[in-house]
């Protein structure tokens, strides 16, 4: 927050529902710029916000013509951080789904990917919401001539702090799936790795028989059926017996 002469400058950054789709990060954060005057209150933003146009309308439905800047300025900053848990929260869920994805064995080549993008906007997430935390708290407790911080909510505070743990919550989940991960890829390469075992030993078995059986016979096209029958037998027994192991 910057405090000029006739006004001061309030800027927010927060997480907005398409942080979620994976977008890019500008499109995933909502910047919004607040003059604000003992009268009046402007607010800026990089891109049309479809949260500030649903607020301005209620308001001017409600007809609250003297209304305090400092009241406006916390409700929207109120809608904003709900807004910004309910993204947050989102992506917590993804990070759900993402984890009974692991256990199911499904879609291992996207994973990673999917877990890098949600790491890095909960890392986003949360260097936004601790700025605007402060910001917060700077109108709370710092006094200050454009705005009358006994029409601004305190309750926005308490829910910028759950937005925080929600974000931190989720980070320790995300660590969690990276070792769920690594242990369901073992596992796998260990089941491919035995199928190849008993694919090889299928193999083997059979051309050492039929290479020794067909050094005994003069003639080995006329034994083929027999050498065949040996050779499945046996290939039969080993693999009943590599199952019987594992």
């Amino acid at each position: 927050m910057t405090n000029l002469k006739n006004f001061s400058v309030i800027v927010v950054n927060l997480p907005v529902r398409k942080i979620v789709e994976g977008a890019d990060k500008d499109d995933g954060t909502l910047q919004v710029s607040f003059i604000i005057s003992p009268a009046r209150l402007i607010s800026i933003s990089q891109r049309s916000s479809p949260l500030i146009d649903k607020y301005m309308d209620t308001l001017l439905k409600k007809k609250h013509r003297s209304l305090n800047p400092a009241i406006i300025l916390s409700d929207l900053l109120e809608t904003f951080v709900e807004n910004a848990i309910d993204s947050i929260e989102l992506l917590d869920h993804k990070t759900d789904q993402l984890q009974k994805q692991i256990i199911s064995g499904k879609g291992f080549a996207k994973i990673l990917t999917e877990v890098e993008e949600i790491k890095e906007n909960l890392f986003l997430a949360g260097k936004q919401l601790r700025a605007d935390l402060e910001v917060v708290r700077e109108i709370l407790f710092v006094q200050n001539d454009h705005i009358d911080a006994k029409h601004f909510s305190g309750h926005i505070q308490e829910r910028i702090l759950h937005a925080i743990d929600i974000v931190d919550t989720a980070r320790e989940a995300l660590q969690g799936i990276n070792n769920l991960y690594l242990t369901a890829l073992s596992n796998d390469m260990n089941v491919r790795i035995y199928k190849l075992t008993n694919l090889g030993a299928f193999l083997l078995v059979p051309a050492t028989i039929a290479a020794i059986w067909g050094m005994n016979v003069p003639l080995p096209v006329e034994n083929f059926w027999f050498v065949l029958g040996i050779s499945t037998v046996f290939s039969a027994l080993i693999w009943l017996w590599l199952n019987y192991r594992a």
